[in-house]
């Protein structure tokens, strides 16, 4: 899967009134929260069962194997 992320370095940031910002901060993913948020989501699905579209279930699941890459 490619990254749809940019790089700290793509953002141009000339011309802002603070250009002392800390973009790599700003752009970073901390997995650990994620996957935190992830597990509340799947207790939150658990509740529907069947019912929960599979499309859903699927979409949860892609995102927890990205994180897990």
């Amino acid at each position: 899967m490619q990254s749809v992320v940019p790089k700290a370095g793509d953002i141009d940031i000339t011309g802002l009134e603070d250009e002392n910002i800390d973009i790599e901060g700003l752009l970073a993913i901390d997995k650990n929260v994620w996957l935190e948020d992830i597990a509340n989501i799947e207790e939150y699905f658990a509740q529907f069962g069947d019912r929960l579209p599979k499309e859903m279930a699927e979409e949860l699941t892609k995102l927890k194997a990205n994180l897990n890459n």
